[in-house]
């Protein structure tokens, strides 16, 4: 994911129907600093519920580390080490709310997927849209 910036992570948890997730709008990095910006956010929904959090402390929303990636502050990131299991964390420190559905803190991971939201795309076919209209 480093250098990539307008992500979606979406994590499948592993023998549960939960998704747990997050939208990072600035790049990603592994050289082990944090990562600052306010409009980062993160979720958990399965088939009864849904929970949104946004960022409350932006200078740590996301935190660049090689083991640790995605990571979304310290409230859902992806444990990498070594031949281990990959496993999720989910608690809550920097975003406004706690995602976890159940009261596990760590998930094994069934699989995920990184995103790039192309933001230039969706313009591109709004102006279309609007050209479209005018005429």
């Amino acid at each position: 994911c480093d250098n990539h910036s307008q992500t979606v992570t979406i994590f499948k948890v592993k023998d549960r129907n939960e998704i747990l997730g997050g939208y990072n709008p600035i790049e990603w990095k592994s050289d082990y600093s944090c990562g600052s910006t306010k409009d980062s956010f993160i979720f958990s929904f399965n088939i009864e519920n849904y929970i949104l959090s946004r960022v409350k402390d932006e200078m740590r929303a996301i935190i660049n580390d090689s083991y640790y990636g995605p990571s979304f502050g310290h409230d859902l990131y992806l444990c990498w080490f070594y031949n281990s299991a990959r496993e999720i964390y989910c608690g809550q420190k920097y975003y406004e709310k706690q995602i976890k559905v159940n009261n596990d803190d760590l998930f094994n991971l069934d699989f995920f997927e990184i995103e790039l939201v192309l933001i230039s795309n969706i313009l591109t076919s709004l102006n279309v849209l609007w050209r479209k209209k005018q005429l």
